[in-house]
């Protein structure tokens, strides 16, 4: 042998041929699948149709090769055999629902979360196979020893590509009327502010249920054809006609299950409905890489205006006529579905027995109307009387962050938002930043800054700085005591302040202004 063909040897003993995995044709399919797959289907990147037969043509270049490549070299008409048996299968997938269901059975039992729908448009990928079988029909190639690594990382990545489950895409859903009746209607809604189980059945909440427990009802009118959100009450006083959803969107990981809300339907003449209803729900689908799966992802079907045709399904409430009246209507409830799988449900309501009802003296109807009160507690005599009132968890309220109340109310107001947040279901999460001062002016309390205020950052106290004190110095760094006292660097040593920095008449301190101790007054040529 010579010294060049020790340089490249060619392995001869292999009984597979990989040779077609190192073309980069294929190379380029198994990309386009990755990628369309993982990071543009169900992520509105692309439309929906495009995604689907991108991931077709792909397929049908990368997993006959793969095939083939899987069987021995010996093996007579390979080639052949792994192109009909892999086009059959996909072919049949989508011409046969019964064999696409005993495909995504088989794929169950070695543990592969197949999704599989026929769609009789998928049989147009069959367009790239005779570039398929050009890539097959190469002969096979002398395997150098550089070529073994490409050879068999295509065979690994194509053969996962080919069988793996892409991660689910996740749709929100939330419930919504509908208005089917044919004309303009005036819908009432009063919303339910207690807790209300998902589980809960609307026959047996409706017994349950008091004046203390209801919202004041809005009022709107919904004309024929046209949807109105009813995911919550919408918190700046805005018509929920024409809206799919007024609760700001949340994503999977931070709400996997909201909470259930529920809500009084009234209009003219037709009788009430209590619903019952998750605020938001997602659904996902499930499949593979390749798959056969044609069916539209799992997306609301709300929209504005309501198609006539279109089936509310699910997610909706309707308002239909039934004998010249109109009438609400919920979804029909499959026999044998668990209630808490229905996200949407109601029932007729008896609205004067409801109202008859004696209301509860700490309910939450009585607990919003004294905070409805509360806000408006203004009055000081000096600045000492006004406290800062930050987000609060009741529905229907404007986000204010820099409201000065007398310092009774804004008292009362944080024990009654603690209440509320544990007893009461409409609880709104809402945050602020830390509030500024107050002052009384006139006899009312105001923010002293008024355009609103946000804590600044505080230097690193100077325990943190000690281990790389000569890169602090030459930097011209900043750093705190425990008591709040700043220090700085002069002459490659720690001084500090004589005393605590005052805070400005519109900043905020970023430590506790304390008197300073004898030994953090200052001691010059001293290290942290």
């Amino acid at each position: 042998m010579t010294a060049k063909q020790q340089e490249n040897p060619v392995i001869t003993a292999w009984r597979w041929d990989l040779s077609a995995l190192r073309h980069p044709i294929w190379w380029a399919a198994l990309a386009l699948m990755i990628v369309n797959d993982r990071w543009l289907k169900g992520h509105g990147v692309a439309p929906a149709y495009l995604t689907g037969k991108l991931s077709d043509f792909a397929f049908l270049i990368v997993a006959p090769v793969v095939f083939a490549a899987l069987l021995p070299r010996a093996l007579p008409g390979r080639r052949v055999l792994a192109l009909l048996a892999v086009t059959g299968i996909y072919v049949a997938c989508d011409l046969s629902p019964e064999f696409s269901h005993a495909v995504q059975l088989a794929a169950a039992q070695v543990g592969l979360r197949w999704v599989l729908w026929p769609d009789f448009s998928d049989l147009l990928a069959l367009l790239v196979l005779p570039l398929t079988y050009w890539l097959l029909r190469e002969r096979p190639r002398a395997t150098r020893r550089w070529h073994v690594l490409p050879e068999r990382a295509g065979l690994a990545f194509g053969a996962l590509a080919c069988l793996a489950t892409s991660a689910p895409s996740q749709y929100p859903h939330q419930p919504f009327l509908v208005n089917r009746a044919g004309k303009e209607l005036e819908v009432r809604v009063s919303w339910v502010l207690r807790k209300v189980d998902c589980t809960a059945l609307p026959s047996e909440l409706a017994q349950t249920l008091t004046p203390s427990d209801l919202d004041a009802a809005i009022s709107f009118k919904l004309p024929k054809g046209e949807i109105a959100a009813l995911d919550g009450p919408p918190s700046d006083g805005s018509s929920p006609v024409g809206r799919c959803g007024i609760q700001p969107s949340v994503s999977v990981t931070q709400s996997p299950q909201p909470a259930c809300i529920a809500a009084i339907l009234e209009t003219d003449t037709a009788q009430p409905v209590l619903m019952v209803a998750h605020a938001r729900w997602f659904k996902s689908i499930e499949g593979p890489f390749f798959s056969c799966e044609r069916r539209p992802p799992p997306v609301s079907p709300c929209q504005s205006p309501w198609p006539q045709k279109l089936d509310p399904g699910p997610d909706a409430v309707e308002l239909s006529t039934k004998d010249g009246a109109p009438e609400f209507r919920g979804a029909r409830v499959e026999p044998g579905v668990a209630v808490g799988d229905v996200p949407v449900r109601i029932a007729e309501l008896d609205l004067a027995a409801l109202r008859a009802r004696t209301p509860a003296a700490d309910g939450c109807r009585e607990m919003l109307d004294e905070y409805t009160e509360l806000r408006t507690e203004q009055g000081c005599t000096s600045d000492a009387d006004c406290q800062a009132v930050g987000a609060v968890p009741f529905p229907n309220e404007p986000l204010q962050c820099n409201t000065f109340l007398n310092a009774a109310a804004a008292e009362r107001i944080k024990e009654l938002a603690l209440t509320w947040s544990a007893d009461c279901g409409l609880a709104v999460a809402r945050t602020c930043p830390m509030q500024g001062p107050g002052r009384c002016e006139a006899g009312s309390c105001a923010p002293l800054c008024p355009d609103g205020l946000r804590q600044k950052t505080c230097p690193s106290t100077c325990d943190e700085v000690q281990s790389s004190f000569d890169t602090f110095c030459a930097l011209g760094g900043e750093c705190r005591k425990a008591n709040g006292v700043l220090c700085s660097c002069v002459a490659n040593a720690l001084m500090c302040a004589d005393a605590p920095p005052q805070a400005a008449p519109c900043e905020m301190p970023c430590g506790p202004v304390t008197p300073p101790r004898d030994e953090d007054s200052g001691a010059a040529g001293s290290r942290p």
